[in-house]
């Protein structure tokens, strides 16, 4: 690690410090909407999965083909970088291309907070049973509520997260609940 330090020997007791990077991760914080339509995944033959590899999600259900949720307890995990997991939706033969539109979703059951992860195509390992691990960036939403319930996720907000995102290659797309949500347990809808 390596941390910038105000104390005693710069010599002032207040102020403002800017440091300067080059390509530092980013985690967008997205405003969630009062408008929707959820985004209708018909034409992707796509279902949702649990993403649990720390133990935390207890239940994944799917309600019908316009619902589902994940209940979690993050106190399950001791380990400060275990203690997340969620839902995934995997895009295999036809993904979303985000170029001319978003990705939209109703959300409840959150203290305000979600985190969306979202993927391309670009490789950057290869998972145990074989297949690819795709990179991924996270966006925070904000602002959840019963009145604005609604994520949009579009090419701006990604390319923010990496500006050479691929917006034409949606791979795959998780809601996860970890400590940045502001709740240790509950159900995501």
């Amino acid at each position: 690690s390596i941390s910038f330090i105000a104390d005693p020997s710069i010599g002032q007791t207040s102020g403002t410090i800017q440091i300067e990077t080059k390509n530092l991760a980013v985690i967008p914080q997205i405003p969630a909407q009062s408008a929707g339509p959820a985004t209708d995944l018909d034409s992707f033959n796509v279902l949702p999965g649990e993403i649990d590899p720390n133990s935390v999600v207890t239940n994944l259900t799917i309600q019908d083909s316009d619902h589902f949720s994940f209940t979690y307890n993050l106190s399950l995990q001791t380990n400060p970088n275990q203690k997340w997991g969620g839902a995934i939706i995997v895009f295999n033969s036809t993904q979303p291309n985000l170029t001319q539109g978003s990705l939209v979703f109703g959300v409840t059951g959150t203290s305000g907070k979600l985190l969306v992860s979202v993927s391309d195509d670009l490789v950057i390992g290869t998972n145990p049973d074989g297949t690819p691990i795709y990179r991924s960036v996270n966006l925070l939403i904000t602002g959840l509520t019963a009145a604005n319930h609604f994520i949009s996720i579009d090419s701006s907000d990604l390319l923010s997260a990496a500006s050479d995102f691929d917006v034409t290659h949606i791979t795959s797309i998780s809601f996860i609940a970890d400590p940045s949500i502001g709740q240790t347990s509950g159900t995501i809808q």
